[in-house]
């Protein structure tokens, strides 16, 4: 090994003891605080050292520190969308899913690089009359937090659409979302885990 390389070593080394010090005492100041008035030892509490199986609408407003990509204007032409496309439809899981097939269609890149150019009319019903109601602007800014942190690496965040579910018809009671433009038969059989269960 090169002086060089030890040099390198070392100063990884150094850098990763001082962080796990940093961590340590970071720990420590968060767990003592409460601790250090009684004299107690405080323990992790359980839900730290457990990841909730499913995340609810409160955790996902929670977990998205970073202000939505998205304008109020933006939001509220996703919730019309929702209104026209899914108002008639059962469970929030399923109005949901609206949202999720037009961030499909962001990341997907071919329909457009913004909400105004992926919720246009010929891809979704969309007006400017459409009323933009609490709930659905609730379920809006729930799922595009949701996306938001699929997107900064967090896993389950509780999609009800998969990936790669750009197409989607509906019959008056039921949206039925494909993959592919033509009607082959498969739709999206609605087996991922409902995050608004009981909701």
């Amino acid at each position: 090994m090169t002086r060089r390389q030890r040099d390198n070593l070392r100063t990884r080394g150094i850098a990763l003891a001082c962080a796990l010090v940093c961590a340590a005492l970071s720990l420590s100041a968060c767990l003592g605080a409460e601790g250090a008035e009684t004299g107690e030892a405080q323990s992790l509490p359980q839900e730290v050292l457990s990841a909730p199986a499913k995340l609810t609408m409160e955790e996902s407003s929670a977990e998205a520190e970073e202000a939505l990509p998205f304008t109020q204007e933006e939001l509220e032409r996703i919730a019309r969308t929702v209104w026209l496309e899914a108002r008639g439809v059962p469970g929030k899981a399923r109005q949901a899913a609206v949202v999720w097939c037009i961030l499909n269609r962001l990341d997907d890149g071919s329909w457009g690089g913004a909400i105004a150019e992926v919720v246009v009319p010929g891809q979704f019903a969309c007006s400017d009359s459409a009323p933009v109601t609490d709930e659905l602007l609730s379920l809006t800014i729930d799922v595009c937090r949701r996306w938001q942190l699929e997107r900064q690496g967090r896993r389950d965040v509780g999609r009800t659409l998969p990936r790669g579910y750009l197409f989607f018809e509906g019959d008056g009671r039921e949206n039925h979302f494909r993959t592919e433009y033509e009607h082959t038969g498969e739709v999206w059989d609605w087996s991922l885990p409902d995050p608004y269960e009981g909701g």
